[in-house]
């Protein structure tokens, strides 16, 4: 059994011992059945973590003694800030989740003129909550000791007169610019994209005259939720940050929740990530990620990751 990891906000330190939240302590005792003396590692988002192991086990209260910090770093030098515009049903929380796994460091929720999604004060705070909670779930299970901070959801144009990274993108597929024009020297990136119907032209000229640079990912129009994990994985590919492997095990849960959407988003990543390393067919990248699949379904079948798709 793989040891659990668990985000806190209380103070650690080695040789103490420490009374988890109740969320936390439920979901130990009763979704994990853990019990006393079985270790457990723990983190706070400031760096590093510490492994510890579960003393006074009660249903809604948990204690864990911590022995030693690990001083471990699996954060990429690569610093992305994701504003994107809020996008109805599960699309955001889907969005938050695999960019905070792709390794994102900041995500902001933008309101844009096609953004369909209304939301009061009361709303929006108990939202950006909920967001914030699907990034801390990701962050324990891809083993990252940085939380990546969602910030309250603001209007498009507050959010990009304020930023002030180093490289500036905003997607935009009726431009020719692509991702391999840029140096890979820019390690604070920010990534503009809107909303389901995407930006409007008027948003997209008030970023560009604010310093942003017209981005498109090829020839077809991505959806808001296929973009996000497009643009932050090939950014991500010459940082030796992610590869296709990881990016197929991404689409392979997504599977489970539209087969069609998944293997779209497969045909589209594999072909930009061929791009980005000079191949000039995808088949030559999938032969040195040692001929990738993504295992589909309950009856685990399997399809290569390369159009046209082919069942084996």
């Amino acid at each position: 059994m793989r040891i659990p990891r668990i985000y806190t906000t209380r103070a650690l330190s080695c040789d103490t011992l420490i009374d988890l939240d109740e969320s936390s302590s439920r979901r130990l005792t009763s979704a994990l059945r853990m019990s006393a003396g079985q270790a457990v590692i723990l983190f706070d988002g400031k760096g590093g973590e510490y492994s510890g192991e579960l003393t006074n086990v009660q249903k809604n209260r948990v204690s864990v003694s911590i022995s030693t910090f690990i001083d471990c770093n699996r954060e990429s030098p690569l610093k992305i800030h994701l504003a994107i515009g809020v996008s109805r049903g599960e699309r955001m929380d889907w969005v938050i989740q695999k960019a905070t796994e792709l390794g994102v460091t900041a995500i902001t929720p933008l309101f844009t003129e096609r953004t369909e999604v209304k939301l009061n004060a009361e709303r929006l705070e108990k939202k950006t909550r909920h967001w914030q909670h699907i990034a801390i779930s990701a962050c324990e299970q891809c083993q990252r000791t940085l939380v990546p901070h969602v910030n309250p959801a603001i209007p498009l144009e507050q959010w990009v007169v304020t930023d002030n990274h180093s490289l500036k993108l905003v997607l935009h597929h009726r431009t020719e610019k692509r991702l391999g024009e840029f140096s890979d020297t820019n390690d604070l990136v920010s990534l503009l994209i809107g909303p389901e119907g995407g930006l409007s032209d008027s948003e997209i000229d008030f970023a560009l005259n604010n310093g942003f640079n017209p981005l498109t990912l090829g020839p077809r129009v991505l959806r808001t939720e296929t973009a996000p994990l497009a643009a932050i994985s090939t950014k991500g590919y010459p940082f030796g940050q992610v590869n296709l492997q990881c990016i197929l095990e991404l689409l392979s849960s997504y599977y489970l929740v539209c087969r069609r959407k998944a293997r779209y988003l497969a045909t589209e990543i594999t072909v930009m990530v061929s791009k980005i390393s000079g191949d000039q067919q995808p088949q030559n990248t999938l032969n040195r990620s040692e001929q990738s699949f993504v295992t589909v379904g309950s009856e685990a079948q399997l399809y290569m990751c390369s159009p046209p798709y082919t069942k084996l």
